[in-house]
């Protein structure tokens, strides 16, 4: 059985061989109905995330001293990603 297959290359050349399914995870999200009571509590949950994560990327940013300027673009950019409030919303 011969098939091709289409799209845009990460790197130059041709590779044959087997492919190889590395994960099973699925792209569905699961959905949750809070009852109403819950909704603040919720919310203040995902502000936390919010300040976790931005923590977590300022202390990688912090320890980038010998790495790629494009690293330290890529980690302000998910910054503003998390503070845009139209996301969070």
């Amino acid at each position: 059985m011969s098939f091709t297959l289409h799209g845009l290359g990460v790197s130059g050349g041709i590779a044959i061989g087997r492919a190889m399914l590395m994960s099973h995870a699925t792209l569905e999200v699961s959905h949750l109905t809070l009852a109403p009571r819950l909704v603040d509590k919720e919310i203040a949950r995902f502000d936390t995330a919010l300040e976790a994560v931005k923590q977590e990327l300022q202390l990688m940013k912090e320890h980038t001293e010998h790495a790629p300027a494009e690293l330290a673009a890529f980690i302000d950019i998910h910054t503003m990603f998390l503070e845009d409030p139209e996301l969070a919303e």
